[in-house]
């Protein structure tokens, strides 16, 4: 199959200041245009305030992001200026993080208990002879240091200290590092092994030293850790909801390709020029896309500018 060349009219819009993000936005989703400022810009997409706030936003992501819900998908009639949107979506979110910030912290802790526990069942299942006996090691302190590890692979610590006692221990498809010793030796290799990228496996009190008897501890807990997560993860949900989170990053996510993606057009206390290139070949076209999504503008198809192709 061949390629033909398909001809790039240039074509210039003027709209009004409010409607400049949405007008951006819908001419983004046609996949028709390549915007190209041309000229100084007047002004800059958004302000320095603006800025700040999408990188608080970032921070709030990264921290809560696992726990937000899709974002939803906004009308263009909804579209305002990009500082404006930033702005509602971080009240609406400090909200949230205020409501929210001890639950999500409560249920990373679970979900860590959850994945220790399914471990560790694996662990039982899978060793045989090879385990020690548990409930003893779990009570060795404070004199001694215990520390369980998922190994990376077949990586094995580069240096053991003398007096530390180290097992590995094969289970289906995992390894994993027994360390007894006492507990500045253990901290040490403690550090080590986080460089290799080693999981720590916080072993449960209390294990009985039988192993069925064990892996029905372990079961138990880990059916009322499976609660505990759907009864958090409910109450983040109607929190989600009660603050419209889905639209608050919604909101943001089109901000920050606004402030990435888009270059800087001249714009005015209430109008926006925006220039560039599209595959369409009449005005009409491109006015009617413009007007499915609310937006009013007068439009152009003209000659590029000198040196522009």
């Amino acid at each position: 199959m061949g390629l033909r060349p398909s001809p790039a009219r240039w074509f210039e819009l003027l709209v009004t200041r409010d409607d400049l993000a949405a007008t951006i936005d819908i001419l983004a989703h046609t996949s028709l245009v390549e915007l190209e400022a041309h000229g100084e810009p007047v002004v800059a997409s958004v302000d320095t305030d603006a800025r700040e706030l999408l990188e608080e936003f970032e921070k709030l992501e990264r921290r809560y992001g696992q726990v937000w819900p899709v974002p939803r998908t906004i009308e263009p009639a909804e579209r305002v200026e990009p500082g404006i949107l930033i702005r509602r979506a971080i009240r609406r979110l400090r909200d949230w993080s205020a409501a929210a910030a001890d639950i999500v912290e409560q249920l990373r802790d679970l979900w860590r208990e959850r994945d220790d526990l399914l471990l560790i069942e694996t662990l039982f299942r899978g060793a045989g002879d090879q385990l020690p006996d548990l409930e003893r090691l779990t009570e060795a302190g404070p004199m001694l240091g215990v520390r369980l590890y998922l190994l990376a692979g077949d990586a094995w610590p580069e240096a053991i200290p003398a007096t530390v006692i180290a097992q590995r221990i094969r289970a289906d498809d995992h390894c994993f590092f027994l360390a007894v010793g006492l507990p500045a030796e253990i901290e040490a290799l403690d550090a080590q092994l986080e460089m290799q990228t080693a999981r720590r496996v916080f072993l449960p009190p209390g294990l009985p030293p039988d192993t069925d008897e064990a892996l029905r501890s372990i079961r138990s807990r880990l059916e009322a850790v499976r609660s505990e997560i759907d009864t958090a993860g409910n109450e983040i949900n109607e929190l989600n909801e009660r603050f419209d989170v889905a639209a608050a990053v919604s909101d943001a996510h089109f901000v920050r390709w606004y402030v990435e993606t888009v270059p800087e057009f001249a714009s005015t206390e209430n109008f926006g020029w925006l220039t560039g290139w599209t595959s369409l070949g009449d005005e009409e076209a491109l006015l009617r896309l413009l007007a499915d999504g609310g937006i009013k503008g007068l439009l152009r198809l003209a000659e590029p500018p000198p040196a522009l192709e």
